[in-house]
This record gives C-alpha cells, sequence and structure tokens, in this order.
C-alpha cells in the first residue's frame, strides 16, 4: 500500500484513513489511531518542595518576593527565614560535651585557657590547644582572623548572624582563605557561623568527610568555597546554607566529591575573568594547572570531581548557575533562576552546562578536549528566567527528566551540541565530531526564545515531553520548537560554517511541540523519527514568513525524517516540508495547513514523500488524500551553537 510522491507528482489511493483523535481529556492530546497521551510531568512527578500546575509543569514553592541579605528559604518554604536560631544564653544551642573547648572574643582578660570561665578569646587559639575530635563553642563576636585547621575538630557557633569570622588573607600555609582545612581534618564540621572577607571563605583539600551545616559565606572576595583535591582525595557535605555576594565562584570543585543540599546560593559577581572569575553559583571542574599567565595550560581527564545538588536554589548568578567540567554531576529538585551574563559576554548565562574542559592550545587559541565529556542527570528542577539557554550539554552525556526549562530571554530552552571553544578573533572552533548523548524525558520547555529544543551534531531522545509557546527572538528570528542540524561553528566574520558530516540524529516520542514560530520541528541534514506526537499551532515569525508543521532540510548533505502515529495540525504555512528531503509517513493526520504537503528540491537533492499507509489530510477533519505541491517555499536557517 506505500506510494512515493516525487517532485510534485500526485500520489496513489491509500488506504482508508485511521479514526480521529478521541475527545481526550485536557491536558491529553490525542493521536491519529484514537489514543490519547499525556506528555509533560505526570501529577506525581513534582519533587519535594514543587508543586503540580496542572497542566504539564511544576513550580516551585518559594517567597514570591526575593529574600533579604541574611536570610534564606529552599524549595517548600513559602517565607524567608534566618540561617539557623541563635538559642538562648551565651552558648546558645551548641550541643555542649566534655571535649568542649570555649572561645569568646569578648574575654580579653589575657588568662583564656579554653574553658567556659576563661574562655580563648580567637579561634585560633582554641584550634591549637584543642585535641583531635574536640567541640570548639563559639560565643558572639566578630573574629578577625585567619582559621588553618589539619586536625578533625567540631566547630559550633552560636548562630551566623552572631559569630563572623573575617578573614585577614594572611594565610602563608594554605590557598589565601578565611577558614583553611587540609590533610589530617577529615570529619572536620563547621555549624551555624559566617565566613567573610578578602580571599576565599572556606578553602579545603586533601581531607574528606568535611561538613559545613548552616553557615553564611559572603562577601568575599575571591569565591566562596573552593574544595580541590591537590592535596589528595577531598570531599565536602554543605548543608542548610547561604552563600551570597561572593565575587568569582560562589563554589568551586576542583576533582573533589561536594554534595550540596538545601543550600542557597545567589549575587555572585564576576570578578576578574583573566582568572576566570566569572560569577558561577557552583563550578564542578576535573584537575587542572595554571600556566605562568594565570590560564589554565592542563587538565586531568582522570581526575573528575563529583557532585551532588539536591533542593537548593541558585539565582542571580552570572555566566552559568551550576556547571560541570569533565565531571559527574546530578542536581535533582533544585531551582536555577535569573543567571546572567559575565562582563564580557552578550547574550550568556546559562543555567546549568555540562561540557568537557576547553583551554589555551599553546598557540594564543583555545580548544576543546572531547576525550573528557561531563555525565549530568538533572531531575524534578526547575530552571527559569536565564539570559542564555536552561540547560546546556555539549560534548557530554546527559539524562533530564521531570524538568521545567521556561521563560528564557533571550535565551533557548535547552542546547545539546558539540563543545565550542570562543577564539580571541571572535570565532568559535567546535569539536564537530564529539557529539553529545542527552535523552529528554517528561520534562517541559515553554515560552522560551530562538529555539525550544535545539539538537547541534549530536544524538537526542525526547521522550513524553513538551515543548511550546517559543517566540522568536528580539530580531525576529526562529521561534521554532525543535531543532534538529548538523554541527556547525562561527567564524570571525559571524557567518556559520557548518560540517556536512557531522549531522544530527534525534527521536521524538510521545511528545507534544504546540504553538512554536517558524517551525515546530526542523530538521537541517540531520536525521529525525517523530512517533506518536502532536505538532500543532505553529506560527508564521513576526514577519509573517514561515510556519510549517515538521520541516526537512537537506543543505549540505541529505537529510530524512519519518513520521509515524503523529498528527500535525494548525500550521500556518506546510504541515510538512522537505527540502530536497526523504519524508516518510505512517498513519498520521495532517489537518488544517496552507499546503498539506510542500516539496521543493535543493541543489542536488531531490524531495520525496512516502506513504507507508493510514496517512490523511484535511480540515476540520482528515479525511482525503493528501496532496503535494511545489510552491516555491523558502527552507528554514541553521541556527548558531552556544548559549
Amino acid at each position: 500500500m506505500a506510494w512515493l510522491v516525487l517532485a510534485g507528482c500526485g500520489g496513489a489511493e491509500t488506504e482508508a484513513p485511521p479514526p480521529g483523535p478521541p475527545s481526550c481529556a485536557i491536558p491529553e492530546v490525542g493521536l491519529p489511531d484514537g489514543s490519547c497521551i499525556r506528555p509533560g510531568i505526570p501529577p506525581d512527578g513534582c519533587l519535594e518542595g514543587f508543586v503540580h500546575d496542572g497542566e504539564y509543569g511544576c513550580a516551585p514553592v518559594l517567597p514570591e518576593m526575593p529574600c533579604p541579605i541574611g536570610t534564606m528559604a529552599v524549595p517548600g518554604e513559602t517565607e524567608c527565614r534566618g540561617i539557623a536560631a541563635c538559642g538562648s544564653g551565651k552558648w546558645g544551642d551548641i550541643p555542649i560535651d566534655g571535649t568542649t573547648v570555649y572561645v569568646d572574643a569578648s574575654y580579653v582578660a589575657g588568662d583564656g585557657d579554653g574553658s567556659a570561665s576563661k574562655p580563648f578569646p580567637t579561634i585560633g587559639q582554641a584550634v591549637v590547644a584543642a585535641p583531635a575530635g574536640a567541640l570548639v563553642a563559639i560565643a558572639a563576636g566578630s573574629y578577625n582572623e585567619d582559621v588553618d585547621i589539619n586536625k578533625m575538630l567540631r566547630l559550633w557557633g552560636v548562630c551566623p548572624e552572631r559569630v563572623e569570622i573575617v578573614g585577614l588573607g594572611s594565610n602563608t600555609t594554605c590557598p589565601p582563605a578565611t577558614v583553611c582545612v587540609k590533610t589530617g581534618a577529615d570529619g572536620t564540621e563547621f555549624h551555624t557561623l559566617a565566613l567573610v572577607g578578602p580571599v576565599s571563605g572556606f578553602t579545603l583539600s586533601g581531607a574528606q568527610n568535611v561538613s559545613l551545616d548552616r553557615v553564611w559565606i559572603h562577601d568575599n572576595d575571591n569565591g566562596g568555597i573552593d574544595a580541590e583535591s591537590v592535596l589528595g582525595p577531598t570531599s565536602l557535605t554543605l548543608t542548610e546554607s547561604l552563600l551570597e555576594h561572593n565575587v568569582g565562584i560562589g563554589i568551586y570543585v576542583m576533582g573533589a566529591d561536594v554534595s550540596v543540599a538545601n543550600t542557597v546560593v545567589r549575587d555572585t559577581a564576576p570578578g576578574d575573568t583573566s582568572r576566570q572569575l566569572n560569577g558561577r553559583g557552583i563550578d564542578f571542574e576535573n584537575v587542572c594547572w595554571l600556566g605562568a599567565d594565570g590560564m589554565v595550560a592542563a587538565c586531568d581527564p582522570n581526575a573528575p570531581a563529583h557532585g551532588q545538588v539536591t533542593r537548593s536554589v541558585f539565582e542571580r548568578n552570572h555566566d552559568v548557575g551550576i556547571l560541570a567540567m569533565t565531571s559527574e554531576v546530578t542536581v535533582a529538585g533544585t531551582v536555577v533562576r535569573d543567571t546572567l551574563p559575565t562582563l564580557n559576554q552578550a547574550p550568556g548565562g546559562a543555567g546549568i552546562m555540562a561540557q568537557p574542559p576547553c583551554i589555551p592550545d599553546g598557540s594564543g587559541m583555545f580548544a576543546c578536549d572531547a576525550t573528557a565529556p561531563s555525565r549530568m542527570t538533572v531531575r524534578g528542577s526547575f530552571v527559569a528566567h536565564e539570559s542564555g539557554s536552561g540547560i546546556v550539554v555539549a560534548s557530554s552525556e546527559a539524562t533530564i527528566e521531570t524538568t521545567v526549562m521556561r521563560d528564557h530571554s533571550p535565551g533557548r530552552g535547552m542546547t545539546i551540541q558539540n563543545a565550542c571553544a570562543p577564539q580571541p578573533d571572535g570565532s568559535e572552533v567546535c569539536e564537530t565530531h564529539a557529539p553529545s548523548h542527552v535523552t529528554v524525558l517528561s520534562s517541559l520547555l515553554q515560552q522560551n526564545e530562538n529555539v525550544g529544543l535545539l539538537v547541534i551534531g549530536s544524538e537526542a531522545i525526547v521522550e513524553d515531553t513538551v515543548i511550546r509557546g517559543t517566540k522568536p527572538d528580539s530580531l525576529g528570528q526562529f521561534g521554532r520548537g525543535i531543532g534538529i542540524q548538523s554541527g556547525c561553528e562561527t567564524l570571525a566574520s559571524g557567518m556559520l560554517e557548518c560540517d556536512p558530516e557531522a549531522g544530527a540524529s534525534a527521536v521524538v516520542r510521545r511528545s507534544l511541540v504546540a504553538d512554536n514560530h517558524g517551525e515546530g520541528i526542523c530538521i537541517i541534514d540531520s536525521d529525525a523519527t517523530i512517533e506518536a506526537s502532536v505538532v500543532v499551532g505553529t506560527l508564521p515569525r513576526a514577519n509573517g514568513v514561515y510556519g510549517d508543521g515538521v520541516a526537512v532540510f537537506s543543505a549540505l548533505m541529505p537529510a530524512s525524517a519519518s513520521l509515524d502515529g503523529t498528527r500535525v495540525e494548525q500550521s500556518s504555512r506546510a504541515g510538512l516540508s522537505s527540502f530536497g528531503s526523504k519524508v516518510s509517513v505512517h498513519m498520521t493526520h495532517i489537518q488544517c495547513a496552507a499546503f498539506d504537503l510542500d516539496g521543493e528540491n535543493s541543489g542536488q537533492f531531490q524531495w520525496a514523500f512516502e506513504n507507508r499507509g493510514a496517512v490523511s489530510c484535511g480540515c476540520p477533519v482528515a479525511d482525503r488524500e493528501c496532496k503535494a505541491v511545489s510552491s516555491g517555499l523558502t527552507p528554514p536557517e541553521v541556527a548558531a551553537p552556544g548559549m
């Protein structure tokens, strides 16, 4: 029963059209075989601290207004709160025991011995005097000192708003930091105090199972937390804490294992961009070394960082909210929002990003090491209002599940691409033969700009997902729902150069692509399979052109698409358009399009539509044979890589 339509010729009679879509209960959508699907996050799919929106996504439960300085809220909390209660009395709620060594800055008698009646006036004195395993109780006060720890201790302040360690930047035995924890200090704990100063707030290397609990790390001039495995295996747990107004990077992790839970990282400011102090929220990287110029000179692909981020908030940081570079990171139940560009970047500001290292190659150029991918899982999270893409995966592997990516302006919802290294002349060199491998499951991409989900030279599986309401950018360009295209890189002139041997491949299954602009799904020099999905309401761009439900374009190499069990409805131009490409269709309805099928040759490539049976067109009901025409339509453009 198969037939082939070539170069505008009519087709043979088809078998009887499949049944029309049933009357599905909103927000379900109907397929040509009479079944209903409910893509997006299921009603019971929201993690703790999130509520279902009644349609396809989850929204975090958080205060409506930004929290004042020194207060915080994590998903599930409707009011801003302090970091920790202060308790009563000089020692508050500190769990005093027989090992306790006492510290009180107001005790200036000069005979401090660490007892409750004669406490040490400085934390440094207590750290030296305390035996390993002791508890150091710290009374209210501002402690102007650097603290160096090389044995297991438990440091407890009365509360962060009353106990602050103000660094001097004079530590010579560690990288400059207000508090430095190093080899020999496995198991060290910090509770309910604040760290502030002219250098890094907290540095850790060579110690494992260190914990920071209900700490306030703020207004540090060289980053909030720095955890590196330079001195040996290093691990840190950060819980119920607030990092704000630090300069450079909120949390920097190099080759270490760091777990972050119920924590807020916000308002990290860019610093000296020549030293890569870009204002990121948290940065997981493999072990790298700096050259004489202060730039990264080499990295070890066998020394990744490992990270877990749960039920936390990253907001108003710069460059990237959460970055994984040659690292393995899991993000769950977390909000990443309002990420801004760096000082020298426009546009930019990705919410979450996974990539290999991209460093100078010795000739003044930059290159990415595609042999060192990152591996990332994002589950049950909310990424919104970024100035770049919500999530970027570059020459890496990722699974994105039950996650919302929305309202990015001017950014995309998600970009899956080859890693690209910006060059001094403004061009980008991309690893076009190093694809990303990404699975997107039961997620929502909504009200983004340019492209909702863009796959460049990579492999993607998109299942049970909703991509809708993508808008053209400020130049009136794009607005497409899903873009699937070959790997390209940007030349110094701003033009794109695409690699004809670096096509993308994608599977879109049980998904809804709705109310986008230009193209619902656009395939350029690539291959795609669309199964049991609905592409509906594809609108023209602001200039009134385009508007194809599914467009397939062979520009430099043959492109193809297969549609099975799919409904394409309300396309302002063609339901299906082929520009020198083969489009194979089975059990599919094309409803209410200006053209059912439009075929245009593209250079050496000829267009073709193959009917594998049970295909019908019409409006308002798909009850007739589809017609193919050639009406001189303009093919879609290639989208640029990047955030």
